[in-house]
């Protein structure tokens, strides 16, 4: 089965569905608009649906929806009409690329300043929900709630294509987009997708995720190396004419290596009236940065492409978009190429054929960040050139040092600085934990010493100096060696260079371990003298306040009306270590004795509890349960039951269905609401009647109470007239089973009856002799005499030695010889029965007051012959039809192909599955022509003959298979 299709119009109307197709290929973009091609034989069922404009949806899921925008008739290799459709088009992302960024009418561009994803969302704010011009809004578009996701950018852009624009933003900050369909409001969301770092010690915690052949997470890998769009000098023109015109030049690659470009850059220094006219050095800056930004797009393209093993194929470690998906950051490893890099998913494509799914992947594209990583590993495997200008590989490089020297070198600066302010966090930690007299700690301060935390302070300070001069050194280094490598050349100055830089990179690290072990000798130092002192002090003061609290709090006079004010409130209780605690953080929490919270109030009034809930009127407000059994309880009976539903062993279970005797009606039915219970026959035979039980109908009551529990009709019992049923669907050996009944005195009839359940195991050996075994017998109370409604239940365990061929015996009877009405009888698997379902509207529906229309659902479509090399798979085997197929044949004009005419149709019953024959169909083409097709039927299949291909047997085609 393939992935369902489904097809909605514009307005995301939904016209239809369909799993019946050649192939599909639905490609996903983390930057950018996919696309995606569909073949689909054109006489499919609902392939006339698919139109330009509609919609087509994979499945229900809201991120994998695209526009159709061509559809051909694909043609053979003779150039004639074939009988299948193709269709292609783009992701709704595509629907960006309507728009382009028109600026307000009081400026040159549309500007905004702000997180990626408040860029991103200004434009399609500006241009498909609100814009100026009411024409240009992009109907059922909305933009998502901004959250400031992504690093702060600066844009502007004038008359240039919406989608184009949210793509650089995206390459540029890493941050995805895309329109998501929610089909329930019939509205297309906007919004940005943030990647998970899913790589080797990824800072959230994530599980690591890599692709490679030799772990069988990928089969195969393939690297493209292109310099295709590749420039290396770029002349940036910025305003003027002619010889006045401003021209900077980027880049200063030559002979063979220089390929030039010019970038139009007139736009560079315009202004607004008011605006402040940029000085000559900003006019360079922002030349330089078009430039950069322009020929960021010009340069070698790696790509890295791969097949991804998936679950449909072989085990595997990580499952799509449950363990990764776009946008996710991975690692990429190949042991025969020395490989291993980490680099986001841009791009999947999903393949849909008939041997299954298959996924295939980009990884990485052509952006700074990821040349520099692809372009370091691939250039010890193919000689791979780096293109990048030397300015861009030393910034770089120079952000990479820094980064490390904060993750590592700078650890030890930042413990010294933490002891030190943990030793004066100590010191008043004590105070307010055991000081009761604010009096007594007013001068606590005091107690630290000055002249040693000054000391220590500026020990860290300096350390961290010393730091900074490491990082500087390091990136002096790799800017003199990124300079050096950048032609190719290493000079004798440039040698000289690197090697003072690496000298001077030594002696800053020297200094700054030296300075950096001081800082943390004399915080530690500090720390420990401090401790020693305030806590000598503090336990003084402690045990002073300790003795005044206990005095206090053993004489009761003391405890008036009025306010505590505290900062958190903890009481201890009877148990050996339980407490209870109250803080304006986490509110009110109660802790056991192992220091677990069983009870938790927290200050948004939410409650959490790890016991029962009991109130003393039973009614709560909104309950949510994860995974747990919430239980109801009968209020007469205290029988509880479970909220949740499951599945009814019993047939029949409201007794709708048993037959009443007409024949039976007089003067009791007239006071009772009753008739005789007539024995039902044939396929309607689900209760069986022992003795004379009744069953209770509408017979123009004058009370509810007379009415039947659920439905229009009960049955009514008492002892040695009752009802049983067999039942063997559905039980198990050594499983538990609750039988449970809805109970009331029936109407007008003597009080006092009593329900009763027997269940009994009936063995059935090879010879078709039986045995009987009692498993329940169980009698109840007598229900109530005012009409009002119970519930009883009770359990049983079915033998270990149940098989298949043995059954139950279930009866409804009564305790002693007054009536009892029965109705809304369950049989369940476990130890609690559930609540339960009356199904009224299936027996209304079975018993024909609801006319249900039965559709004749296509099973199968096209146009064939039915030669002997057709063999036909109806989507439902014969069996399992209602009542069997029907076969559609239509006229067929040979050369042309099938016409809606001459429809003529065969019945195949469903028995026709039990014999394996074949079977000859008479047509009539036109008015004189007879047409016969010999075929052959079995439960699953239909399979064609050769004379069907042959004179004017091809007069007529089977069209479609329809159930009925």
């Amino acid at each position: 089965m393939k992935q369902p299709i489904r097809i909605y119009n514009r307005f995301l109307d939904r016209e239809g569905e369909m799993d019946r197709y050649q192939s599909l290929q639905f490609r996903r973009s983390y930057h950018g608009i996919a696309d995606f091609e569909l073949h689909v034989n054109r006489y499919m069922h609902e392939a006339k649906k698919l139109n330009k404009g509609n919609i087509i949806s994979l499945g229900k899921q809201n991120n994998k929806a695209a526009i159709i925008i061509t559809k051909e008739i694909v043609l053979d290799e003779n150039g004639k009409e074939t009988e299948n459709f193709k269709l292609t088009g783009y992701t709704l992302d595509g629907l960006m690329s309507r728009r382009i960024t028109v600026p307000p009418s009081h400026t040159s561009h549309d500007r905004k300043s702000g997180s990626a994803e408040t860029v991103m969302k200004h434009y399609v704010n500006n241009h498909f929900v609100n814009p100026t011009d009411p024409e240009r809004k992009m109907p059922h578009v909305e933009v998502a709630p901004d959250l400031n996701r992504g690093v702060h950018i600066e844009w502007e852009s004038r008359f240039k294509n919406v989608a184009e624009q949210l793509e650089n933003i995206s390459i540029k900050t890493g941050l995805g987009w895309g329109i998501f369909t929610d089909f329930k409001t019939k509205k297309l969301i906007f919004d940005v997708i943030d990647a998970k770092d899913l790589t080797q010690g990824n800072l959230h915690g994530y599980n690591p995720v890599f692709f490679s052949p030799e772990f069988e997470t990928t089969k195969s890998q393939s690297f493209v190396d292109s310099d295709n769009d590749l420039k290396t000098v770029g002349y940036i023109g910025g305003q003027g004419e002619g010889i006045d015109r401003k021209i900077i030049i980027l880049g200063n690659k030559s002979g063979w290596d220089r390929i030039e470009t010019f970038v139009d850059a007139r736009d560079i220094g315009t202004t607004e009236d008011g605006e402040e006219e940029p000085t000559e050095e900003e006019l360079d800056q922002q030349l330089v940065e078009r430039g950069k930004e322009k020929m960021s797009e010009m340069v070698t393209v790696y790509s890295l492409d791969a097949e991804i093993i998936t679950p449909v194929k072989k085990i595997t470690p990580f499952q799509y978009e449950k363990d990764y998906d776009l946008g996710d950051k991975v690692q990429v490893v190949n042991k025969s190429w020395g490989l291993k890099m980490s680099a986001p998913i841009t791009e999947f494509l999903e393949i849909y054929e008939d041997d299954g799914f298959r996924l295939e992947a980009t990884f990485g594209r052509s952006r700074p960040t990821l040349i520099s990583k692809l372009n370091d590993k691939f250039n010890e495997l193919s000689g791979v050139e780096k293109q990048e200008l030397p300015a861009q590989i030393a910034v770089e490089t120079k952000q990479y040092t820094n980064k490390k020297l904060s993750e590592e070198e700078r650890k030890r600066i930042e413990q010294a600085r933490e002891n030190l302010e943990a030793s004066k966090k100590h010191a008043e930690d004590y105070t307010n934990d055991y000081t009761y007299d604010k009096s007594v700690i007013d001068d606590k301060d005091s107690h630290v010493e000055e002249e040693a935390k000054k000391d220590a302070t500026n020990k860290a300070n300096a350390a961290q100096a010393a730091a900074e001069k490491v990082a500087e050194a390091k990136a002096k280094l790799a800017e003199e060696q990124a300079k050096a490598h950048a032609d190719g050349k290493i000079t004798e100055e440039e040698k000289a260079r690197i090697k003072q830089a690496e000298e001077n990179l030594n002696a800053a690290k020297a200094e700054a371990k030296a300075k950096a072990d001081a800082a943390e000798r004399a915080a530690n130092a500090y720390s420990e003298a401090q401790d020693k002192k305030v806590r000598d002090d503090a336990k003084g003061y402690a045990d002073q306040a300790e003795k005044n609290a206990k005095d206090f709090s053993e004489d009761a006079s003391n405890i008036m009306k009025g306010i505590l004010d505290v900062g958190a409130v903890p009481i201890r209780t009877a148990a050996n270590g339980a407490r209870i605690s109250f803080d304006g953080i986490n509110g009110f929490v109660q802790y056991d004795k192992n220091d677990n919270p069983v009870a938790w109030f927290d200050l948004e009034g939410n409650a959490r509890f790890s016991g029962d809930i009991t109130g003393s009127s039973g009614t709560f407000g909104e309950v949510t349960v994860d995974n747990g059994d919430f239980t109801l309880k009968d209020e007469v009976t205290g029988m509880k039951y479970i909220a949740t539903p499951g599945r009814n062993l019993i047939k029949d279970h409201s007794f709708e269905l048993v037959k009443a005797d007409e024949d039976s009606f007089g003067q009791t039915t007239v006071d009772h609401n009753w008739l005789e219970m007539k024995e039902s026959m044939g396929y309607q035979r689900f209760w069986e009647k022992s003795g004379n039980p009744r069953v209770a109908i509408q017979w123009s009551p004058d009370n509810a109470k007379a009415l039947a529990i659920y439905g229009q009709q009960a049955i009514c019992v008492r002892n040695a007239h009752f009802v049983r049923q067999r039942i063997y669907e559905g039980i198990g050996g050594d499983k538990m089973y609750t039988l449970s009944g809805f109970f009331k005195r029936q109407w007008n009839v003597v009080g006092g009856g009593q329900p009763r359940f027997e269940v009994d195991y009936i063995a059935w050996d090879n010879n078709g002799n039986s045995t009987r075994t009692r498993l329940l017998n169980e009698i109840f109370a007598p229900v109530p005499d005012d009409y009002s409604v119970v519930r009883h239940s009770v359990t049983f365990t079915v033998p270990t030695s149940f098989k298949r061929g043995d059954e139950l015996d279930l009866k409804i009877s009564g305790g002693n010889t007054e009536w009892v009405q029965c109705d809304g009888v369950q049989l369940v698997e476990g130890i609690m029965p559930r609540v339960y379902q009356p199904e009224d509207s299936v027996w209304e529906m079975y018993k024909g007051y609801y006319p249900v229309i039965n559709q004749q659902k296509t099973l199968w479509a096209g146009a064939i012959y039915l030669n002997a090399s057709h063999v036909i798979t109806p989507e439902k085997p014969l069996k399992d039809c209602t009542n069997g197929w029907i076969l559609k044949w239509s006229n067929y004009v040979i050369g042309n192909g099938p016409t809606d005419t001459d429809w003529q149709f065969t019945y195949i019953p469903k028995s026709v599955a039990y014999d394996s024959g074949g079977h000859r169909t008479y047509l009539r083409s036109g008015n004189e022509t007879e047409v016969f097709k010999y075929y052959y039927i079995s439960n699953t299949k239909i399979t064609g003959h050769n004379n069907n291909g042959n004179g004017v047997n091809r007069n007529m085609c089977l069209r479609e298979v329809l159930e009925f």
